[in-house]
């Protein structure tokens, strides 16, 4: 072909298979000399493959420039506002800062600038005309449509000048340590397994696949932790049995100090208020057919919540995730996909829990919906205490709003510490893998990190493994003598360490070299 046209081709992957997809998507343009069209809302995939950039906003090119300028000074305020709202894989980022508002409707667009309701630079000549694409004076060809471009040019003024960035609010635990905070949640040694079968009417069992072989976690008060790993490693699987959507066949889960397995009917539904989920896509776990002011009466009504009550804990919920409680008797399709999200969220803290689980709550979401939702989510936990059981694949979120990070892989945690270390100094290959898959906003980053791409997919939970499940795929295995390449391959690592534990038989020192005999020495250089 001579032009590859790729519509969010990356959307809702794991780091992993996306940067497998991009790595095909460059070798077809070498192969073919064809040119591509990336339409995306990741910013990371833009700054690692992209050459010149179109930034669109109501139907209409509001900024275009080469990657570089454009992520380095951008003269949009819009195009600002996006940036603003990643967050960054390879830091700990400032508080996100969302834009305001929702993208106005195609059918009624207003007058002038459509980005001028929710514009911080806005001014009264915005709303007259809606202003073209001009170049600016000494930009490399840059174009901006917006009557302040050469203003915040000629000033150089950044994100900082033109958004307000909110302080968050005060850290109700912020001066508890971690070891003298209520553990809310702690399972250790979950199991959950499925038979595999073959056959039409009569089926007979060949197999078992072991989606979950083993989990160990704890979760304190007014803390997050992160669950993160491909597609199948186990995650949903691990939230459905400690929700008891599944139930476990073997370990233990202890919510708020009782085992849940030696609970009658009637403890288990007392405990159930304290223990809630937010599911990753709010239209289907909403009802369609009832209105908000149901949706969020009905975990009240079930624990005996009084009438008077319940509406006013709606109006309280509705303010508390940012909503007009006047919205109430709507619908959930006369929402937006990010106004879903926070309703479902208000439904979770509804009985006021004290952890809510949460399953990729915010991959469907674009950059700015993403940034007030997680936002929301920081300020609830500060406010409340509650704790958050956080399961994810976008590994910049994870960087952002976690405390502590779990790596799965094949059913089992392969890395477990505080999310600064795992990030900073990845202790297992796998772990290490998925980092450098990872897209960071930097163009001038993006063409000097190294990435390590996984090749193949994760083998199948069924398959009988007897060493280390990523021994396949790993890549440090390559370069171990003969000696400990089988070791790899015949026993199975158990988690090691003091608070940053790795389950790898040779794992990896900072700065990503293999720790083993002196004989690595050579293959690690």
């Amino acid at each position: 072909p001579d032009v590859i046209i790729a519509d969010e081709p990356t959307t809702a992957l794991d780091v992993t298979i996306q940067a497998q997809v991009l790595d095909v998507l460059k070798k077809a343009q070498r192969e073919t000399r064809a040119a591509v069209i990336m339409i995306t809302h990741d910013l990371g995939v833009v700054a690692g493959i992209a050459d010149d950039v179109l930034v669109m906003y109501a139907g209409r090119p509001v900024e275009k420039a080469p990657v570089d300028d454009l992520f380095a000074r951008p003269a949009m305020p819009y195009t600002m506002g996006l940036l603003g709202a990643v967050p960054r894989p390879d830091r700990s980022s400032q508080r996100l800062v969302p834009i305001d508002g929702n993208p106005p409707s195609l059918v009624d667009l207003p007058p002038g600038c459509p980005f001028a309701p929710r514009c911080p630079m806005v001014v009264d000549a915005c709303r007259e005309a809606e202003p073209d694409l001009q170049t600016i004076r000494d930009r490399n060809g840059q174009q901006v449509a917006c009557i302040r471009s050469q203003e915040i040019v000629d000033q150089g003024l950044t994100f900082d000048d033109v958004y307000q960035v909110d302080a968050p609010r005060q850290d109700m635990l912020a001066d508890v340590p971690r070891d003298q905070r209520e553990t809310v949640l702690d399972v250790r040694d979950l199991q959950r397994h499925f038979p595999l079968l073959k056959g039409g009417l009569l089926k007979r069992r060949i197999g078992t696949v072991k989606a979950v072989d083993g989990v160990t976690l704890n979760v304190r008060q007014g803390e997050t932790v992160a669950l993160v790993g491909e597609s199948g490693s186990g995650k949903t699987t691990t939230l459905n049995a400690i929700m008891r959507l599944l139930p476990p066949q073997g370990g233990t889960i202890t919510v708020l100090g009782k085992n849940v397995a030696d609970l009658t009917r009637s403890q288990r539904m007392g405990l159930r208020k304290n223990l809630q989920i937010v599911f990753q896509d709010p239209m289907s776990s909403l009802d369609p057919r009832m209105p908000i002011y149901d949706v969020l009466a009905e975990p009240l009504a079930v624990h005996g919540w009084s009438k008077a009550k319940i509406n006013d804990r709606i109006g309280e919920l509705m303010r508390l995730v940012g909503l007009n409680p006047d919205h109430v008797d709507r619908f959930p399709a006369h929402f937006s996909g990010g106004q879903r999200q926070r309703i479902a969220i208000a439904r979770a803290l509804a009985t006021n829990p004290q952890l809510i689980v949460l399953d990729e709550p915010v991959s469907a979401l674009d950059v700015s919906i993403q940034a007030g939702v997680i936002n929301l989510l920081e300020d609830i936990q500060r406010s409340t205490g509650v704790a958050f059981l956080f399961v994810a694949h976008d590994l910049s979120v994870i960087r952002h709003i976690s405390a502590r990070t779990a790596v799965m892989y094949l059913g089992q945690v392969v890395e477990k510490g505080a999310t600064r270390d795992v990030f900073t100094n990845p202790r297992h290959p796998y772990t290490q893998a998925l980092l450098s898959a990872v897209p960071i906003p930097d163009p001038a980053l993006e063409r000097t990190r190294t990435r390590i791409v996984l090749r193949g997919d994760l083998p199948s939970p069924a398959a009988q493994i007897s060493g280390c499940r990523f021994a396949t795929r790993c890549p440090a295995r390559a370069v171990l003598p003969a000696g400990q390449q089988q070791r790899c391959d015949t026993e199975l690592p158990t988690l090691t360490g003091d608070d940053h534990v790795v389950a790898c038989h040779f794992p990896l020192h900072d700065g990503g070299t293999l720790q083993g005999s002196e004989d690595n020495n050579e293959n690690n250089a």
